[in-house]
């Protein structure tokens, strides 16, 4: 069996030369790192559209909390396969696709919140949104974010409140 390494790791002296251990040139780990990328995102695109289009049609009909409480429950009914039930490889996802994706009219930052809060449910984690505003001229400005704990004690958060004062969590 030959164990491949970075090239980091035989620099820092962690792996003697000559020890049969084969090494992966730089160019090559970000190569497989751009494959795998598209790969997830093609493999959960599926369920991506699934969630936009439930959330699309939910919307118009639904108060905000009740739209929160039913994108939490579908979730938690029908989980994501255990190889899509990644929190971060699904943020990074929806992120490249939300400029496409419906319901149209939202802000990207309550649209990222609303699709992340179904998908991480699916992925059985307990996912709580956040919403604040930040004063300023003219007005001020809303902001919505996730944090989600899953069942090791893992953090996950799916943008920051970034000098909003939080004003509701649901």
């Amino acid at each position: 069996m030959v164990r491949i390494l970075s090239d980091r790791r035989l620099e820092r002296g962690a792996v003697a030369p000559g020890s049969g251990i084969a090494t992966v040139p730089e160019g090559v780990r970000s190569a497989t790192g751009l494959v795998r990328n598209a790969l997830f995102l093609l493999a959960a695109l599926p369920a991506i559209l699934a969630a936009s289009l439930r959330l699309a049609r939910r919307e118009r009909r639904l108060a905000f909390d009740a739209l929160v409480a039913g994108l939490r429950a579908t979730g938690r009914s029908r989980p994501l396969p255990p190889h899509l039930a990644r929190p971060e490889r699904l943020a990074g996802a929806v992120e490249r696709l939300l400029p496409w994706l419906p319901p149209r009219g939202h802000g990207r930052c309550l649209k990222r919140a609303l699709l992340l809060l179904e998908l991480w449910s699916r992925c059985g984690r307990e996912v709580r949104l956040h919403l604040g505003f930040r004063a300023g001229s003219g007005g001020g400005e809303a902001h919505a974010w996730l944090t989600a704990e899953g069942p090791d004690g893992t953090v996950h958060r799916a943008s920051a409140a970034h000098d909003h004062s939080e004003a509701f969590v649901f």
